[in-house]
């Protein structure tokens, strides 16, 4: 089970912030066809998720994928050391019931990843200035009928239909869990 303690917290470089701009903003221009006025942040939700992708990418040591798809959705964020898709979700909300969500008709439309992080990216003014790491879940986890949730809003597109999940069945990046072994020495090696 994830609780505070567990948080992973990197502080934002101006090197990843500078990247995440420039890919999230690419990938608004390309989506915002969808006619989205919601952006929960003082940014764009595509910079958040951005940032939270880069700091995730190289505190794992992989590649981040830069390529903008011009449909809702893509294939996955990463690759993990073990072969398994992986995508990196992200929210700005900042309390205890802060959850990960994928859309229903992203898993219908094959859009399945076997992996599933949730990060948190703190907004300051006009920046993401830190990223918390917080917790992962399997996809047989995941993406099960009890976490399925009917939007807040009915017959909006703005709301669809979500699996969702709180912090109480996401675990922890400790361990060999994800191919990092997360010791004392690792965490004050990064700041925390």
């Amino acid at each position: 089970m994830v609780t505070p303690k567990n948080f992973i917290e990197f502080k934002v470089t101006d090197k990843q912030w500078d990247l995440a701009k420039k890919v999230g903003m690419a990938r608004f221009n390309t989506k915002n066809h969808y006619g989205s006025t919601r952006n929960l942040s003082k940014i764009n939700t595509h910079v958040c998720g951005a940032t939270a992708e880069v700091v995730f990418g190289e505190w794992q040591n992989f590649d981040l994928d830069t390529s903008i798809h011009k449909t809702k959705g893509d294939k996955f964020d990463f690759i993990s050391r073990r072969g398994e898709t992986t995508d990196v979700k992200h929210s700005t909300f900042g309390g205890a019931d802060i959850e990960l969500k994928e859309k229903v008709e992203n898993v219908k439309a094959g859009k399945l990843k076997d992996i599933y992080v949730l990060c948190r990216a703190i907004v300051t003014g006009q920046r993401v200035t830190d990223v918390w790491v917080i917790g992962w879940i399997s996809q047989a986890n995941f993406l099960v009928e009890e976490n399925k949730r009917e939007p807040y809003v009915a017959n909006n597109p703005e709301y669809p239909w979500n699996y969702v999940v709180g912090l109480d069945k996401l675990q922890p990046f400790e361990g060999k869990q994800y191919g990092v072994e997360v010791t004392e020495d690792f965490l004050a090696g990064i700041g925390v």
